[in-house]
């Protein structure tokens, strides 16, 4: 047996891993609730919490945030690094780590378990993502197709070409009304 035989592969959580991770468990109502509790939103949109805005002109996402009057924007680590004044991203991935319980390996040596358990769970998010795009993709397709033939309809004369617009509409509302809801 070979001094490397029985070495386990071990390597450090790369910080790409973990926001990834990050990413992929947090939403962004999740941070405002957690950081921002008493600032009042509605419809995704809220008074600024970076420069303590009155006005409803910050907008969020799952994802990201934008602030139409100082200019921050950015993901959900880039948010509780401005909000919570973090030197750093990792600092604030950190803070995330520890506030929201997710028991991610931040700065640990993890073993070949670990890193595959990062691995799946990025490539669960890819999958997730992938199927949102999908599911959009084929929404837009047919409320493009609807508005064309809605457009259609209110030039079209012929009664028996009417009908068959109004048919095709019919459709596309059915298939529109039995898609699944959109993943995520």
């Amino acid at each position: 047996m070979g001094t490397f035989d029985s070495f386990k592969a071990e390597r450090r959580a790369s910080i790409e891993d973990i926001a990834q991770a990050i990413h992929d468990s947090v939403t962004m109502d999740e941070i405002l609730d957690t950081y921002c509790p008493s600032v009042p939103r509605r419809h995704h949109r809220m008074p600024c919490p970076i420069h303590n805005g009155r006005d409803f002109n910050f907008s969020y996402t799952p994802r990201g945030f934008k602030c139409f009057v100082c200019g921050a924007s950015g993901d959900v680590v880039s948010f509780v690094k401005e909000v919570l004044g973090c030197p750093t991203r990792l600092d604030a991935m950190k803070r995330i780590n520890a506030d929201l319980n997710l028991n991610l390996p931040l700065g640990c040596t993890i073993d070949e378990i670990q890193s595959a358990t990062l691995a799946l769970r990025r490539a669960e998010a890819e999958k997730k993502r992938q199927a949102e795009q999908a599911w959009e993709e084929k929404y837009n397709a047919l409320m493009d197709a609807w508005c064309k033939l809605d457009n259609e309809s209110r030039v079209e004369t012929d009664p028996y070409e009417l009908a068959r617009i109004r048919e095709a509409m019919t459709q596309i509302e059915y298939d529109l009304d039995s898609m699944p809801k959109k993943p995520g």
